[in-house]
């Protein structure tokens, strides 16, 4: 995997407006699962897109739960609902989970979202990815783009 310097997207999100001006402040709220994954996405989103705002949610016990339940659950599903709607009520234009290990829950919250939703090995967290991958957070559909 690569950093990619200079690009207009940071995990899939483009940081551009409707006129190509790459400094536009978005919010986006990062759920995490585990402090240690706070830190790492922070910092990326400091060295590529220092005016995103984000906002970080964590749920610690949510790995555990997962462990003792064997799988994903109706609670957790309502939990990660719960996730989405919190992350719609901070006016979230974008939402990146940052533990991979919930992925139908997250597709869950992904199919009701007005906004795009991403879990990490969608977009390779903490990669810039090019224009021929990721989804615009201009498009409140969320739905992916390729070849701009």
């Amino acid at each position: 995997m690569r950093l990619a310097m200079g690009t207009t997207w940071i995990c899939g999100f483009d940081r551009t407006n409707k006129e190509g001006s790459t400094s536009i402040a978005k919010r986006i709220a990062l759920v995490h699962a585990v402090t240690a994954a706070m830190e790492s996405i922070s910092d990326a989103f400091g060295e590529f897109w220092p005016e995103a705002e984000c906002s970080n949610i964590l749920d610690d016990s949510l790995p555990g739960d997962l462990e003792r339940s064997g799988g994903l659950t109706p609670a957790i599903f309502g939990r990660f609902d719960a996730l989405g709607n919190y992350a719609a009520d901070l006016g979230a234009d974008g939402l990146l989970f940052t533990c991979s290990a919930f992925g139908d829950a997250i597709d869950a919250v992904a199919r009701k979202a007005r906004f795009p939703v991403l879990k990490p090995n969608n977009v390779g967290a903490l990669i810039g990815v090019s224009h021929e991958d990721g989804l615009n957070v201009n498009d409140k559909k969320g739905g992916p783009r390729h070849g701009d």
